[in-house]
């Protein structure tokens, strides 16, 4: 594996990820400022932005640098090597991906809670309410536990370099978002008997510790009885809001 191709790739992947957290983060915050109604929690952050900010970018290189990694080793010929990139092959091994990495993040999660490794998870508990720029603030033992999966999907399943592209960009959108502390997304599909999730779901993992493991579906909390207990109901109480503030903009008179 040529150290410069290697180099060439993290360049290009660690100016994607970082331009995406900032781009994102300042919509979402806009946004957040218009809706204040949707604020999930009434505790204010306890962290300052620019600190988590600076703390996530850092966490960033990490996750970048395993990104990088998996796919020049692809590149050179390590694994079972890629399908070839077409109209089908891209969307089904990223939706493989996205599958297998719900399910590599919620053990590696629950691992992350135990005694001898919760240490290294801790400082990204210090942020009780979320906001947009504490996603990746954390420990870099923390980071590459759960990032190394980028490692070993393009190893270990023919997975094209767009699909995990796909796969990376699905899961830093949606970690984001489910770090801003305000629901914008609430409805039926995020609740039972559907799988989705919405930003609540995360943002009682960080009010309450003991629930909510998952990445993007509630599937294993579900199994394995980590789910919280109000989870459903918060969500549909949401959708309540969003219908009795509908109702009101559409008859203002009333």
């Amino acid at each position: 594996m040529p150290l410069a191709e290697f180099a060439v790739i993290w360049a290009a992947v660690t100016a994607a990820s970082i331009g995406l957290f900032l781009a994102l983060g300042l919509a979402l915050e806009a946004l957040n400022r218009r809706h204040p109604e949707r604020r999930i929690q009434s505790r204010e952050p306890s962290s300052e932005r620019v600190r988590d900010m600076l703390a996530s970018i850092r966490q960033l290189l990490v996750t970048c640098t395993c990104i990088a990694l998996g796919i020049a080793l692809q590149r050179a010929g390590w694994g079972v090597g890629p399908l070839a990139a077409t109209w089908w092959s891209v969307p089904l091994m990223a939706a493989v991906g996205i599958v297998l990495l719900d399910a590599w993040f919620y053990f590696v999660h629950r691992l992350l809670h135990t005694r001898p490794l919760y240490r290294f998870h801790r400082p990204h508990h210090l942020n009780v309410t979320p906001t947009v720029w504490s996603n990746d603030s954390g420990h870099a033992v923390d980071t590459a536990m759960t990032h190394s999966f980028y490692v070993l999907l393009p190893l270990l399943l023919p997975v094209p370099v767009l699909s995990v592209v796909l796969v990376r960009l699905f899961d830093q959108v949606t970690a984001i978002i489910g770090h801003s502390g305000y629901e914008h997304f609430a409805g039926a599909t995020m609740r039972w008997p559907w799988l989705g999730i919405c930003t609540v779901y995360h943002d009682q993992h960080h009010s309450a510790f003991r629930y909510n493991y998952a990445n993007f579906f509630s599937l294993w909390d579900r199994v394995f009885g980590t789910i919280h207990p109000r989870y459903d109901e918060e969500v549909a109480s949401w959708e309540a809001r969003y219908q009795t503030t509908a109702e009101a903009r559409a008859n203002p008179a009333e």
